[in-house]
């Protein structure tokens, strides 16, 4: 249970991460009062938008999340393969934290949420290193070709080669 939540903490601290670093990536037909900007002062309005989008994708599917990374910020969970073992994984651990605290996950469900969410934010975090620079760097351990593996289409073969 921990380990989703922790994970999700980590998602919406890195999307957090790009906006700040990126504010052209949101959205664009987001209006804002004059007199907001002038009061509170363009950084703590941004701040708020920056918040805001946040807030409202953590309250979206995992399918949804997962398109919004992509087509949003150009980052692919494993091409979409990863999200039903997700969502089977985020269910579980609501199921458990907020309808039934006795019921025990099953091994299959802490296989999920073990693969989940160690997978989806190391692939986003290589991805991120390499189309944000000024969000993160790629870990120690990762080089730059193999983070571009994690690059959305990249497991993807054209006349038998790898992209």
């Amino acid at each position: 249970i921990l380990r989703v939540t922790i994970f999700e903490g980590f998602m919406k601290d890195i999307h957090r991460e790009i906006l700040a670093s990126y504010p052209g990536l949101l959205k664009e037909d987001r209006q804002v009062p004059l007199g907001k900007l002038v009061a509170k002062g363009v950084d703590d309005v941004l701040r708020e938008e920056i918040d805001r989008e946040v807030q409202i994708l953590d309250r979206k599917s995992t399918a949804e999340k997962a398109e919004y990374f992509l087509k949003r910020l150009g980052i692919s969970w494993f091409d979409g393969t990863i999200v039903p073992i997700l969502d089977k994984a985020i269910k579980a651990r609501n199921e458990m934290l907020h309808e039934n605290p006795d019921r025990m996950p099953t091994h299959g469900e802490v296989l999920f949420m073990e693969l989940a969410t160690m997978s989806v934010p190391a692939a986003t975090l290589a991805q991120a290193a390499l189309l944000y620079p000024k969000t993160c760097s790629l870990p120690m351990s990762m080089s730059e070709e193999d983070a571009k593996k994690f690059l959305p289409g990249a497991s993807k073969t054209v006349k038998g080669e790898r992209k």
